[in-house]
């Protein structure tokens, strides 16, 4: 007896309607579906992460360190480090840090604190900080606002109206870049001979981990994490051309995201919001294999919060965005697949 025949045989001997038993056999269709179309996804994404995998080693190639090979694009773009903030009292001082220590011809660079803190010992510490490494000849400025208007977007739109650097570079505060992070990152923008790749709006580094072994919960989220950034997001770099911003760790093209039309406080991932209106506009986004450390939620409800901003986020740009993805996005489904020229 099939599936459907035994489902039936069971409703209908509790007396429901066949109307009923139409919609709860084409719910659990659906249901079913949806779980094959997922599972396929991800077997295509994982062997399409293990083809690229293979044509590297066949090319005698990695690409994590061919952007360290190039060398710095003539004369040198201008670099514009921005560190998001709010009551950071834990990681204000190393995050700043970080970015300062960032190596890059220090004409050509300076950083940006958006600190929206309310709690007065964490301002005077970030003041404090950055007015040390100003010292130390890092142009670093702190930008505060009297209201947190759009929160994170709000900051960073804010800032970026306050610089003319050519690359925008973002760092949540819990995040810790290593120093040549801006060497094996911004030359991706140009090719080989040192023209600048006009469609390329982004390049997205990779996530690591400072406590992943922390505990239980920590090493769970590490291991999905590296899943989505080492097989996911190496696959549609690739082979799709395009990759969602993940809100840090990221070099942005200023002059992109004003095409676009700038950052918007539409949704709560206000990151992948906008990585859709640059899609929408024509350019690309590429994913670099560049890890920087960061610090995992470690506790449950931590995690949960982190969690349910991202779904309520998704559902908010789903509402925004899902249609002209659907419909009225004219672009092919699949981009050529391009390497570094």
């Amino acid at each position: 007896m099939s599936s459907d025949a035994l489902l039936f045989g069971v409703l209908t001997h509790h007396g429901l309607p066949y109307w009923t038993l139409a919609m709860i056999s084409g719910f659990a269709h659906t249901i079913y579906t949806l779980i094959v179309l997922f599972i396929v996804f991800g077997l295509v994404e994982r062997l399409g992460f293990c083809g690229i995998s293979v044509w590297r080693s066949l090319c005698g190639s990695v690409a994590e360190h061919e952007s360290s090979l190039l060398p710095l694009p003539v004369p040198t773009p201008t670099v514009c480090v921005q560190l998001p903030m709010y009551n950071e009292r834990a990681v204000a001082a190393r995050s700043i840090g970080a970015a300062c220590s960032l190596r890059w011809p220090r004409e050509a660079f300076e950083v940006q604190v958006l600190d929206d803190s309310t709690d007065r010992l964490v301002a005077a510490l970030v003041d404090e900080t950055a007015a040390a490494w100003r010292a130390r000849g890092v142009r670093c400025s702190v930008i505060r606002r009297e209201r947190r208007d759009g929160y994170k977007a709000g900051a960073l739109e804010l800032g970026r109206k306050r610089t003319s650097a050519e690359f925008l570079a973002m760092f949540d505060a819990d995040f810790v870049p290593d120093d040549d992070f801006l060497h094996r990152t911004v030359p991706r923008f140009y090719s080989r001979a040192g023209e600048p790749l006009g469609d390329l709006a982004l390049v997205q580094g990779q996530w690591a981990h400072l406590n992943a072994l922390d505990s239980l919960l920590t090493l769970s989220q590490s291991l999905s994490l590296d899943d989505h950034h080492a097989a996911q997001m190496v696959w549609r770099s690739a082979i799709v051309g395009f990759v969602n911003f993940t809100g840090t760790a990221g070099v942005w093209r200023a002059s992109a995201i004003e095409a676009a039309g700038g950052w918007r406080a539409a949704s709560l991932v206000e990151d992948c919001e906008l990585s859709f209106r640059i899609l929408f506009a024509g350019y690309r986004t590429a994913f670099a294999e560049v890890p920087v450390p960061a610090e995992l939620p470690a506790t449950v409800e931590a995690y949960r919060a982190q969690q349910r901003r991202w779904t309520f986020g998704w559902a908010q740009l789903i509402r925004l965005h899902g249609r002209q993805l659907i419909c009225g996005y004219r672009c092919a489904a699949l981009k050529k697949a391009r390497s570094p020229p």
